[in-house]
């Protein structure tokens, strides 16, 4: 993992920055990589002045740090970072706003934020039954235009 130090309280997380070697059978079973996430999250992090944590290196068919299970049997000292990284934000800041960053091997060029909101003509809207995965206030402080 590669660390980036920062000054706000982001922190940008690449799980599936690695590749899988080349030479490697392609199987239903073995999962593809996600392209780029890596360089985009040294880019996302550079911008922000956020902080990141970033796998250029396991391929997530060895080590997926974005399952809790693997992360725990396997990766335990991911689990003491977030923990260390994300007290130290907090006491400094108030809180913190995590991202995981992923990749689509699609020709769709695209920024999906898992947040439970997609577009709808001109609103932003839960994109399904519930609401959506965060709090309004996450965005700004001023409410949301959510329909």
């Amino acid at each position: 993992m590669t660390y980036i130090d920062g000054e706000v309280p982001i922190l940008f997380v690449a799980p599936h920055g690695g590749r899988r070697p080349a030479d490697a059978p392609i199987l239903d079973s073995i999962k593809v990589n996600d392209l780029h996430t890596a360089d985009l999250t040294t880019e996302l992090a550079t911008r922000t002045r956020g902080y990141a944590l970033i796998n250029h290196s396991w391929d997530r068919n060895e080590l997926d740090l974005n399952r809790i299970s693997q992360v725990r049997t396997q990766a335990p000292w991911l689990l003491s970072a977030f923990e260390e990284l994300l007290s130290s934000l907090v006491e400094r800041h108030g809180s913190a706003r995590v991202f995981f960053v992923h990749g689509w091997n699609v020709v769709q060029l695209v920024c999906d934020l898992g947040v439970g909101l997609k577009q709808r003509g001109e609103k932003i809207v839960p994109a399904r039954l519930g609401g959506t995965d965060v709090e309004r206030g996450f965005f700004c402080p001023a409410p949301l235009a959510i329909s």
